[in-house]
């Protein structure tokens, strides 16, 4: 149903990022290598020694720095398209029915959802 591969697109746009700054958006998605469930703040802060708003911290530069980046503005496209399949439904529709109505695979519609986040309102921050 989708003209693209949400996992191809969402690793394309985090390799633009620093190391830490990747894992910890894996991480809060579940869109890592291992396409886990999404983790809280506190549990990646364990993982790193820090507290949860700092983790917030760095998820918050991080999404913004990823939408400042060239891979970002390569992947117009890919925007183009959701917005045009959630126009198509009435352009008012719920996430878990949206993410559905795309596809049944739990590990894509964690990237599709990663990727509608960063879609709006971040994509108005250069």
């Amino acid at each position: 149903m989708l003209n693209f591969q949400p996992k191809q697109t969402t690793k394309k746009l985090l390799s633009s990022l620093e190391e830490r700054s990747r894992d910890i958006l894996e991480k809060r998605f579940g869109i890592g290598t291992n396409d886990s469930a999404p983790r809280t703040l506190e549990s990646i802060g364990e993982n790193y020694g820090i507290t949860r708003e700092r983790v917030r911290q760095i998820e918050e530069a991080s999404l913004k720095r990823l939408c400042q980046s060239d891979a970002f503005l390569s992947s117009q496209n890919v925007f183009g398209e959701l917005k045009e399949k959630i126009d198509s439904l009435g352009g008012v529709v719920h996430e878990g029915e949206f993410l559905n109505f795309l596809t049944p695979d739990s590990s894509n519609q964690r990237h599709v959802r990663f990727l509608l986040v960063i879609g709006e309102p971040f994509n108005n921050l250069k």
